[in-house]
């Protein structure tokens, strides 16, 4: 009797840690994604100066890059697909990070034109950026070549997501109109 309480509390043992992995291996990948994001949340605000890297990084979150935020690769890899991070774009991944290049990254994801002057062109470079970005008092009015700490970065990742989800909000609601005055219209009122 003794010896099959024993074998009990072994199979008992190994069907927990069998379950626990089980568990571990669903929710594994969750938790890397919010890790991620979370992670570059808390890397950044304390940074004095950061990099070309971490603007990537960030930028990436911003074109919605979850699981792979605190990866310089794979960020890279969303932002040339998007045409966010082009082969023109003087990068370094080791040079201090100006402003004029974070709101190049910043505008570009939020899909800005950059006015007159970035349409005329079709290029929407660092300074046009930040112009456009200091209009919409997303950053304040300085240079582009001033340096910027971790703490701005994650300021203005913040304020670009309001950005995007305000006018995604905003879409919504006038194609909500329309379908009510063109149901409205169809009815013969």
């Amino acid at each position: 009797m003794y010896a099959s309480k024993r074998a009990d509390e072994a199979y008992m043992r190994i069907f927990g840690l069998t379950m626990s992995c089980l568990a571990l291996a669903i929710l594994m990948p969750v938790a890397a994604q919010a890790a991620g994001v979370q992670a570059l949340m808390r890397y950044l605000p304390p940074r004095e100066t950061v990099t070309e890297a971490e603007a990537v990084k960030a930028a990436a979150v911003l074109v919605g890059e979850r699981q792979n935020a605190m990866d310089l690769a794979p960020c890279e890899a969303r932002l040339r697909e998007a045409k966010i991070l082009t082969v023109n774009d003087s990068y370094d991944p080791t040079r201090t990070l100006r402003k004029g290049f974070a709101s190049m990254l910043f505008a570009r994801g939020m899909g800005l034109r950059g006015g007159w002057a970035g349409r005329l062109s079709g290029k929407l470079g660092p300074r046009l950026a930040y112009k456009e970005l200091e209009f919409m008092n997303m950053v304040p009015p300085m240079g582009t070549q001033d340096l910027m700490t971790g703490a701005e970065l994650l300021a203005l990742l913040r304020l670009a997501q309001d950005h995007l989800r305000s006018e995604a909000a905003e879409k919504q609601s006038i194609r909500d109109y329309r379908t009510k005055e063109t149901a409205r219209r169809g009815n013969g009122r």
